[in-house]
């Protein structure tokens, strides 16, 4: 296995991994593996010592490494991934930033603690779920494989309504439970490659990529999960050829219609 160094960075050392076309490991610096809490066999060998695991900050099992570089390598977009790992003794939460190249990908590594700023400019602290800034980094990526690959990519957002109403007449716990527990049920119940996210306010978005129809069952989906929680719902759904933040806006003027 190829030792490529430390690289230091302006609030801490900086874990590397560079991966082939095919998603596998072919190099790494010990900040990589000591962050990911595994050693550098396993990191080769694609294999985790007993006991590890990697969640999404959410709590949903993480999508393995390997697909997710390979998605990066087919479609060209960078790609930006909060993840929690946990062994029987530490957890941890990362940020990995996946840059593809002409040989396969970089995979930057770093924890959450050396660079707070970035960190938590990508989740929304309530939820738990990614912010906007993140919604739009994983909506271009979802887009790129629609237009590149084929297939289709729908946004649904779900507006909780007249949340001010209920912060003024039951306080802000209130309305921040609410809220959160709609997170967690869109979350926990739509299928895990869906990116469900905290939008702004009391607005929910999901990110649905699918082969045919378009984003209705989704949204059927979403409506059902409000459970006792009035919602608006606009959806759009595009086969690539429009970017994110247009296909955004349509869904944003279908919630308003």
């Amino acid at each position: 296995m190829t030792e490529v160094g430390t690289v230091p960075s302006a609030t801490g050392q900086l874990g590397v991994l560079v991966c082939d076309r095919d998603g596998a490991v072919v190099g790494a610096n010990a900040q990589a593996a000591r962050l990911l809490g595994v050693s550098a066999a396993h990191l080769v060998e694609n294999t985790r010592p007993p006991g590890w695991h990697a969640v999404e900050p959410t709590g949903t099992p993480a999508l393995p490494l390997v697909g997710v570089v390979r998605q990066a390598v087919r479609t060209g977009v960078r790609v930006m991934r909060p993840l929690v790992v946990a062994d029987d003794v530490e957890r941890r939460s990362l940020l990995m930033v996946i840059t593809p190249n002409a040989d396969g990908a970089v995979v930057e590594v770093r924890g959450v603690q050396a660079d707070l700023r970035e960190s938590a400019g990508l989740l929304d602290p309530l939820t738990g779920l990614p912010n906007a800034v993140l919604l739009g980094d994983r909506l271009a990526q979802a887009v790129t494989r629609a237009r590149t690959l084929g297939g289709l990519v729908s946004v649904v957002l779900a507006d909780v309504r007249g949340l001010a109403d209920l912060t003024a007449t039951h306080g802000v716990a209130h309305a921040d439970a609410l809220l959160a527990g709609f997170g967690t049920r869109l979350r926990r119940d739509l299928r895990a490659d869906h990116t469900v996210a905290r939008y702004g306010g009391g607005t929910f978005a999901v990110v649905a990529e699918h082969d045919h129809s378009t984003g209705a069952a989704t949204a059927a989906r979403v409506r059902a999960l409000a459970g006792d929680v009035a919602v608006r719902i606009g959806w759009a759904t595009s086969d690539g050829g429009v970017p994110g933040h247009e296909l955004l806006a349509r869904a944003e003027a279908a919630l308003r219609a």
